[in-house]
């Protein structure tokens, strides 16, 4: 077996959220978090971009 191969594992997060000014911050507020978790800051370029971008698709949907 060859020691090189990698694992990955994937997860899967999926809510509904309604199609409301509340949906769309709600969504905004969870995506804020997600990055953060993944290493961004809440103040950092980043998490406001993928903040940014959620809420404009949120929003529009």
């Amino acid at each position: 077996m060859n020691a090189d191969i990698a694992l990955f594992v994937t997860r899967r997060f999926t809510i509904r959220l309604s199609a409301t000014p509340r949906g769309a911050r709600l969504a905004r507020r969870l995506t804020a978090e997600q990055v953060d978790g993944w290493g961004w800051p809440y103040d950092s370029e980043a998490n406001r971009t993928a903040t940014l971008l959620v809420a404009e698709l949120a929003t529009n949907a």
